[in-house]
């Protein structure tokens, strides 16, 4: 009986939880204007779906990004762009990225998985 109950808390946890959690809801961070006035409103940036195999979106609550750009774990720039919010990581390999968004002179990051 005991086996049986860790079986099924052990698919509970292995299945059905990271397919609720992993795309559902994109990961967000709120920028902080308590340090330095901008001439931007407190924005919101997400990125979505994450974690991705080919491509993120950028998504923002105010004002569009000036400049993202995509570090490794070590700090390596990969890839940057100024012309949209729209990135193709298909490219790099699996693993945990950075993505660095730039409004003005402030400057985000946000963390993504490449599966």
């Amino acid at each position: 009986m005991t086996k049986i109950l860790f079986t099924l808390f052990a698919c509970l946890i292995i299945f059905i939880l990271p397919a609720q959690t992993s795309q559902s809801q994109p990961l967000a961070y709120k920028t902080d204007s308590s340090k330095k006035k901008s001439n931007h409103k407190d924005a919101e940036f997400s990125i979505f779906p994450n974690a991705s195999s080919n491509f993120i979106k950028i998504r923002s609550t105010g004002a569009p990004p000036d400049a993202i750009s995509v570090h490794d774990i070590a700090g390596t720039k990969l890839m940057e762009d100024k012309s949209g919010r729209v990135l193709s990581i298909y490219s790099l390999p699996q693993g945990i990225y950075f993505v660095y968004v730039r409004l003005g002179n402030k400057t985000e990051k946000i963390r993504f998985e490449k599966l």
